[in-house]
């Protein structure tokens, strides 16, 4: 089965295929017609990659956090005047 999807922001009617597709709607079809293979060259429907993929690991990249410096860690803030 290959899948397709409607790209266009609106209904898509393939009357030789018998699809009614809303807006970003993805529908399975035993084969490729003349209308679909139309569409998907006029770029209002795509093939739809249905074979799975392993999923990428993530590595999370942390950071070291700067360090306070000991001569500032005894500073004091000045009183605000009235």
């Amino acid at each position: 089965m290959i899948q397709i999807k409607n790209l266009r922001g609106g209904w898509l009617f393939i009357p030789d295929a018998g699809l009614k597709l809303k807006a970003g709607q993805v529908a399975s079809v035993k084969n490729l017609t003349p209308q679909i293979e139309g569409l998907i060259d006029m770029g209002y429907v795509a093939k739809v990659d249905s074979s799975p993929r392993k999923k990428a690991r993530s590595r999370v990249q942390t950071k070291k956090l700067p360090t306070v410096p000991k001569e500032s860690a005894g500073l004091q803030v000045p009183e605000a005047k009235e």
